[in-house]
Order: structure tokens, then C-alpha cells, then sequence
């Protein structure tokens, strides 16, 4: 017997060396770089993987939607897998907030998937957050068993299991790894009894995991005496001044600097970077999954280790770079136009009023890329505004696969901020068909009508009403032949209606100001852009690029 046992333990031991030497590979994937293109990327969505009861008591359909890679390029008969976990304070947001994120993990070689999960709670119940959590978690846990149980269906390693998220979603994973029911029930003694098994919650799977590592954005966990049989490699992203989810300890909560400190005490690799200035989630997305993803590796390759940055520290785990894809694109704006030249006005730069940092972060876009430029000397003289380029699947143009901030010139052309002709998508590498989409701060967003071969030499007019998709009604004839996005959608949403016109109220006199209510962009808030406004109300932009 102790001989089998031996002997079992030696297989045991081969096995996991195997496991790890076969995603700890020379070439670039599962790196910062993108080893597949979009094309090879494969899109299932609204995968049902439970079924539980809401706060209401309402049945609720747990739906999830899940990316990996396919095509010549894909060697691999399993791959490892990550969860990401959408953030919105346990009361808003869907699996969409983290289709980018999920993308990129699957051009990198993973298999990735997010989740819808169970919202809100009782406002006049003084737990109802921790209830909350409680159910994400629970949601959390029947989604990774499902994936364990279907890891055949998506060629995934259950061996190598990650999860993470933002915000809300990081605290979701987090609770995951550190906290279990005798925990919970710490904190809120009738939990289980009113609520469930985290085990048996939402199906009757009962394939387990084992959560190898940790992708946090701004998260949190309960502060219940974490057990350091429960920690595991942790990579995480923090504003210092961040007053929603603090960074450090806040009733009953420690936040990601202390579980950094927490992890290095008991010898377990962290990494923690963190903006001294900023607020709550500070760091663009891109940059967070590529030293995710670079994290991992270290993992597989046995070679994880600590450190603490307060600058972000690009991802560098493999020496390939990719090439240049540039997108050239040609339109107008209606308010800034100026028939008698064809030209746009530049009155917001020619009065310093644009902001260096591009301005979708906000919400509806809730962009977070980090395009800016030092002052505002640096902008080209003849800008007329910030715009928002999306590259979109050929195949489901709902699906965003790229966006990038950039420059709008005079005479209708978009350039990157170095004021270079077209707009620059690194991550991107081959020639492919894609949807292109436009967004501007007042403007209607429009899109192609079709799917273009991108990266191109000759501009693509979306001036030319036959290349919008929705054509004139979807825009504005500003000259002979030519058309231009329709002014009067000031809160970005895809709609021009009466809540555009209470923004432009709010606003109303304002001067010398970059307003949102400024559909002229003059700088000046006044009567003209309201009878700018009053032709286009009631104007619906197509679905695709509504909020």
C-alpha cells in the first residue's frame, strides 16, 4: 500500500510539472502580445449556467457568455480558463462591461467567459449589500462548476482556473478564494438558511475548482481572519484615493494594499500597481490584461514574482511586438460646420477649451483608454474635437473589438494624438473586414453600413450617407451631397429626445466652457445651439450604438 501511494504521489507530482511546462512555452502566447487574431476568435453567448432566485424571489436565468480560440493557429486541446466578473456596486452593469477584457484574453490564448449575476437588494434592509455580495458569489460558484463540467465542450484545462473582476466583480473573486459559509455566517448568521449553499446555489453541479490566481481591479474582501491556506497569487490594480472601495482598511474591509501586504507575509506572489492620484479604477483595461495575463504565465513558468508600482509599468514577458494597423476615417460634425468653406470650426481648440485627457470615460461610454497629451498646445491647430473610433466583428456588429480616442481635424479627417494620418490599433496585426463606429461627446454616433477591409490607404467616407448604416436618417445634410452627424444627442446615449434637452437647460449661458450642451462647439452654451438641436429631436441612432 505505501508503495501505491508512492507511486501515486509521484504521478500526481509529473502531472502538475506536465501541466505547467505546456503553457510555459517560448513563443508569445499567453503574453502581453495577441497570438490570435480576431478572426480566430470564437463568441458563444448567453449560455444559461443556473438558475437561482433573486432578492425579490424571483427566478432568475444566470446567462454567460464565453470567448477562446480556434482556427490553424490553435495546438492546443485544452487551454487555460479566467472568469471575469463585471463590477457596478452589486445594483447595475451585465456580462457586456467585460467583453473587451474577455477578447483579449482569448487573442492571448485563453479561454475566458463573464457572467450575468444576480442584482440589487432590499434598500430598507440595513444587510441588504452583504446579501448581495453573498448571491454574487454564490453565481460566481455555479458558474465556475458549470465550466468545470463543460470544460470539454470549450477545450479547457480545469487544472488552471483564474478568476477576477472590477470592482463589485473583484469583490466577488475575492470572496471566492477567501471566504466560505462558516465565514459568511460570521458576518450574518441566518445567511445560509435564507439564502442557500454557496456549493448547491443556482444548479446541482457538483464538479469542483481549485482557483489558481487572481485578477483584482479595485477590489475588496471582508475582514474575517483570512485563512493563508486560502491565498493565492494575486495581481491587483488601486487608486490610493479611492473612496468607494478603499485601498486600505474600512469597516470591517481590506482592500487591495493590504492584501498585498497580507499575501508577501505568508511568501504568496503579489503584484499590486498603484495610480497615487487616483480615484476609483483608474487603470485602462488594456493595460491591466496584458500584466494579467503576463502574471499567469509567470505562474505556469514557475517564475512569479512581488513587486509594487506606482506607475504603470507596461507588460513585457515577451520580445515580439505588433505591427502597425492604421484606420482612416473621414466625417463631420453638423454643429462645427461651415458650409460656405466645407470646413469644421476649431473655436474649442483656438480657445484652449478641449481637455488633454479624452473625455469618453464618463458615462455612457465609460471608455477608460488613457489617450491624452501633455497641454493643450500640443493638440493640432486645426482640431476640432475629441471622437471615439470602435472597430466592430464583421460577423455581429453589437460586438466592439477595438476603440481608440482620437483627433478630429477641419477638413473631416480623424487622426491618432501625434496628429499622424488615421488611427493606429496595435493590438491588431492582419488585414480583416470590420464594422467602424464614431462617437462624438453631443453628437449622434453613427456607423458603417457594412463591414470594410481595414487597414486601408484611402479614406472611408462616412460623409457619404451610402456608407452609414441607416443612411440619411441617421444623419445630417449640411451641403450639396454631403452629410454630417446630427447634433443634439448631449448625453451620448443614442437618442436625441427631451432628457438631451434638460442637459442643454442645465448648461444654458454657460461660457467659455467645454459643455456638453454646446452642440456648436463654440465654447458658449446658447439659443443657437438649441435651434440646432430642435430639428434633430426625436432622431433614434441605430441599436448598435445605443446605451
Amino acid at each position: 500500500m505505501r508503495n501505491i501511494k508512492y507511486l501515486l504521489a509521484i504521478i500526481f507530482l509529473l502531472f502538475s510539472m506536465y501541466t505547467k511546462a505546456q503553457y510555459c512555452t517560448s513563443d508569445s502566447r499567453f503574453t502581453e502580445i495577441q497570438y490570435f487574431d480576431n478572426s480566430e476568435i470564437i463568441t458563444i453567448t448567453d449560455v444559461v449556467y443556473g438558475t437561482a432566485n433573486d432578492w425579490e424571489g424571483n427566478p432568475q436565468d444566470l446567462l454567460m457568455d464565453v470567448w477562446y480560440p480556434s482556427g490553424a493557429n490553435e495546438t492546443l486541446s485544452e487551454r487555460p480558463f479566467i472568469l471575469l466578473i463585471h463590477g457596478g456596486g452589486f445594483t447595475s452593469g451585465n456580462k457586456n462591461f467585460m467583453s473587451l477584457e474577455c477578447r483579449r484574453f482569448a487573442q492571448k490564448g485563453y479561454v475566458a467567459a463573464t457572467i450575468n449575476y444576480r442584482l440589487g437588494w432590499d434598500g430598507n434592509d440595513p444587510f441588504g449589500v452583504i446579501l448581495a455580495a453573498y448571491r454574487a458569489q454564490q453565481d460566481a460558484m455555479a458558474a465556475l462548476r458549470y465550466i468545470v463540467d463543460n470544460a470539454n465542450t470549450y477545450e479547457i484545462d480545469t487544472n488552471w482556473v483564474f478568476i477576477g473582476g472590477v470592482s463589485a466583480g473583484a469583490i466577488t473573486s475575492l470572496n471566492t478564494i477567501f471566504i466560505n459559509e462558516t465565514e459568511w455566517e460570521s458576518v450574518f448568521p441566518s445567511i445560509i438558511s435564507d439564502w442557500g449553499n454557496l456549493n448547491t446555489s443556482g444548479n446541482s453541479l457538483t464538479n469542483t475548482f481549485d482557483i489558481k490566481a487572481v485578477y483584482n481591479d479595485c477590489g475588496m474582501a471582508f475582514d474575517v481572519g483570512i485563512n493563508p491556506a486560502d491565498m493565492v497569487p494575486i495581481i491587483s490594480f488601486h487608486g490610493y484615493l479611492d473612496n468607494i472601495v478603499p485601498i486600505g482598511t474600512a469597516d470591517g474591509t481590506i482592500g487591495s494594499a493590504v492584501i498585498h501586504d497580507l499575501l508577501l507575509a505568508n511568501g504568496v506572489c503579489s503584484e499590486l500597481t498603484v495610480d497615487s492620484l487616483g480615484g476609483h479604477c483608474p487603470h485602462p483595461g488594456d493595460f491591466r490584461v496584458e500584466r494579467a495575463a503576463c502574471f499567469f504565465k509567470n505562474i505556469f513558468c514557475n517564475t512569479c514574482t512581488s513587486n509594487y508600482f506606482t506607475e504603470e509599468i507596461p507588460a513585457n514577458c515577451s520580445t515580439n511586438t505588433g505591427g502597425d494597423f492604421k484606420v482612416q476615417l473621414n466625417l463631420f460634425l453638423e454643429g462645427p460646420y461651415d458650409a460656405a468653406t466645407g470646413l469644421m470650426r476649431t473655436d474649442l481648440q483656438a480657445n484652449g477649451l478641449v481637455p488633454t485627457m479624452q473625455p469618453f470615460s464618463a458615462m455612457p461610454w465609460n471608455y477608460q483608454g488613457t489617450e491624452s497629451l501633455a497641454n493643450s498646445a500640443d493638440f493640432p491647430a486645426d482640431m476640432v474635437d475629441w471622437v471615439l473610433v470602435e472597430l466592430r466583428d464583421a460577423t455581429n456588429n453589437f460586438s466592439i473589438i477595438e476603440q481608440k480616442a482620437a483627433l478630429l481635424l477641419t477638413d473631416g479627417c480623424i487622426v491618432d494624438i501625434n496628429a499622424t494620418v488615421g488611427v493606429t490599433f496595435p493590438t491588431l496585426a492582419t488585414t480583416a473586414n470590420y464594422y467602424v463606429s464614431v462617437k462624438a461627446r453631443n453628437h449622434l454616433a453613427i456607423m458603417s453600413s457594412s463591414a470594410i477591409s481595414l487597414p486601408n490607404t484611402t479614406p472611408f467616407h462616412l460623409s457619404n450617407s451610402n456608407n452609414v448604416l441607416g443612411g440619411p436618417s441617421q444623419l445630417t445634410q449640411v451641403n450639396t451631397g454631403i452629410y454630417a452627424m446630427a447634433a443634439g444627442d448631449f448625453d451620448g446615449n443614442g437618442f436625441v429626445t427631451v432628457a438631451d434637452f434638460n442637459r442643454y437647460i442645465t448648461q444654458v449661458s454657460s461660457v467659455n466652457m467645454y459643455a456638453y450642451g454646446d452642440a456648436t462647439t463654440d465654447g458658449n452654451v446658447t439659443v443657437a445651439d438649441f435651434n440646432i438641436y430642435r430639428p434633430n429631436a426625436s432622431k433614434i441612432g441605430i441599436a448598435q450604438i445605443r446605451y
